[in-house]
């Protein structure tokens, strides 16, 4: 499957799965991701660098352009489905995109119904405030200049 930003399409698990509700990758994920991919730019290896370094600088400012032209589109290539006992279910998603970045995406779904699943919650509760402490300190931290470094 092809997607493209505002296709609007989403993706959804099998009803083959245990979970209570399927898995489901909205159309916002996947338009985040072309987003993403498409501010990384295209993937490079090495024999296309030494490529453009050997092609004029014209003939290089003309493919630039054509590449920021097109919107890259995304492809689904593999999708894994796992349900562990009904309490957890995760959906792996590998996309291509046409500069070349590969993306994953898991998907997980927590049955809290389960013994399992209800312990889990209460264990990841702690993570997730820890998480929003780090995340906090990270945004207060000054930008370090590489320049005035001693190395």
């Amino acid at each position: 499957r092809q997607f493209k930003k505002g296709d609007k399409k989403f993706i959804e698990s099998s009803k083959t799965t245990t979970a209570k509700n399927p898995l489901r990758l909205p159309p916002e994920v996947i338009e985040y991701v072309i987003d993403r991919s498409f501010a990384l730019g295209p993937l490079y290896t090495e024999n296309s660098m030494k490529e453009e370094m050997n092609a004029k600088k014209d003939a290089t400012i003309s493919i630039a352009t054509e590449e920021k032209d097109t919107m890259p589109e995304l492809t689904l290539i593999r999708r894994f489905e796992y349900d562990f006992g009904g309490w957890l279910s995760v959906m792996m998603l590998h996309f291509v995109c046409t500069n070349g970045r590969m993306h994953l995406i898991e998907i997980y779904g927590l049955n809290k119904q389960t013994i399992v699943g209800f312990i889990v919650e209460i264990l990841m509760k702690p993570l997730g405030l820890l998480k929003l402490i780090l995340m906090r300190l990270r945004s207060q931290q000054l930008p370090v200049d590489d320049a005035k470094k001693n190395i």
